[in-house]
């Protein structure tokens, strides 16, 4: 199913009036930099997926860290049919079956973006999908300071090798310190909720690698092998997982800079010719989320039907 194109008569600028708002969102500087990041995100994500009263709604919220948004095929819920709790707790509190289905969005880590993943995700697989918001602080504005995102995977590699020595020396490492990791670690462990697929976009590979692996450090025997059974789908950040997630298929696009600085290229990957960093279908050179999952799918039917022979 493919995402249908944002009306080309809608003037984008009006998504951004209400973030300029008096007290719309907390300090200067985060002010002005989640400003630019909502832009990016309308470039780097397919919000033509969304409908318009979707988007005035998205832009009007808060990009609160760890933020879960429950996104329905479009329609399914009306004119908004998105849904949003503020954490793990809310969301197991809500009624109706249990999301089976998460996605974690990159680039500039709002409701925006998160959501028009999750909409990519759910008109896909015909059923709703919960998005975790990686969100935009202070924090993240001193690291762009320091050198900025496009550093992440250097940075990451660098941390790799401390977090093993770490380990060691000290035990594991607590993804807590992640709070959008910290929410995903939550899902993974919750004995009423079976994660049936997992997508990561950009650095929220990183936020997918950090739970993953303080799920493999910390977390209980049945959580681990239940996760194991789990589909795991990257792009735009080739991740460094735990061990006994084979599952895993991760994608970097020939044309993706940004990924290929950012990811372990001594990891197995599947190149996307032609494709760049972003997955807005309205621009040339995007991934095509749906024939990722295709492909993602194709490979775990191979998979199964090996071990089935090998048995």
């Amino acid at each position: 199913m493919t995402s249908t194109t944002i009306d080309q008569t809608y003037d984008f600028r009006s998504l951004i009036a209400p973030l300029a708002e008096p007290g719309a969102i907390d300090g200067p500087l985060v002010e002005a930099a989640q400003r630019r990041n909502v832009v990016l995100d309308q470039l780097f994500y397919d919000i033509g997926a969304l409908g318009l009263e979707e988007c005035d709604w998205l832009v009007r919220e808060r990009n609160r860290k760890a933020a879960i948004l429950v996104v329905w095929p479009k329609g399914a819920r009306g004119p908004v049919s998105i849904r949003k709790y503020p954490d793990h707790g809310a969301l197991s509190a809500a009624p109706g079956a249990p999301v089976t289905r998460f996605c974690v969005a990159g680039v500039g880590g709002s409701d925006l973006g998160a959501a028009a993943l999750g909409r990519n995700l759910a008109d896909h697989y015909g059923e709703p999908v919960g998005a975790i918001v990686a969100g935009y602080d202070l924090a993240d504005v001193v690291g762009e300071g320091l050198g900025g995102w496009l550093l992440l995977g250097a940075v990451d590699r660098w941390r790799s090798l401390i977090d093993d020595w770490q380990r060691w020396w000290l035990g594991p490492t607590d993804a807590a310190e992640v709070p959008a990791a910290e929410t995903l670690y939550r899902l993974l462990t919750d004995p009423d909720r079976r994660i049936r697929s997992l997508f990561a976009h950009s650095r929220g590979g990183l936020v997918l690698a950090e739970a993953l692996q303080r799920l493999a450090d910390t977390g209980a025997a049945p959580a681990r092998e239940a996760a194991k059974a789990i589909d795991i789908t990257t792009v735009g950040a080739v991740m460094r997982l735990p061990a006994g997630f084979e599952r895993a298929v991760q994608f970097l696009g020939t044309l993706d800079w940004i990924g290929q600085v950012n990811s372990h290229l001594d990891r197995a990957y599947r190149p996307v010719p032609g494709a760049g960093h972003h997955l807005n279908s309205a621009l040339p050179l995007h991934a095509s989320v749906d024939a990722l999952l295709a492909e993602a799918a194709a490979a775990g039917s191979v998979r199964s039907r090996t071990r089935k022979v090998a048995a």
